[in-house]
């Protein structure tokens, strides 16, 4: 028998490092360096981005989403996964190995 197969790395998301959160009347927004808005959040999205750090894993932002704004397990899994896609295809999130 020959060697197993590795397994692929697990991917963290890592918000983009130029990118803050700015609050005003209309709530929380991602603006970059420029001060130019990106994106407004709702709470829930608010608290993903907090935690694409780029070492807590899908599964950990949806629990700690899914505590944080009192959702079900399969609502929170669906908001996290359609924001987490929505964050990368707009290239405010990359995904990192989780090795720093």
């Amino acid at each position: 028998m020959g060697a197993p197969m590795p397994q692929p790395a697990p991917e963290f998301p890592l918000r983009r490092p130029d990118v803050r959160v700015q609050r005003d009347d209309t709530g929380p927004s991602l603006v970059d360096a420029d001060g130019v808005r990106l994106c407004v959040l709702n709470e829930t999205a608010l608290a993903l981005w907090e935690l694409c750090d780029g070492g807590t894993a899908p599964d950990e932002i949806v629990d700690a989403v899914r505590i944080a704004c009192g959702l079900a397990r399969q609502v929170a899994e669906s908001d996290v996964s359609r924001t987490l896609r929505e964050l990368t295809d707009a290239g405010l999130v990359s995904w990192s190995d989780g090795r720093g």
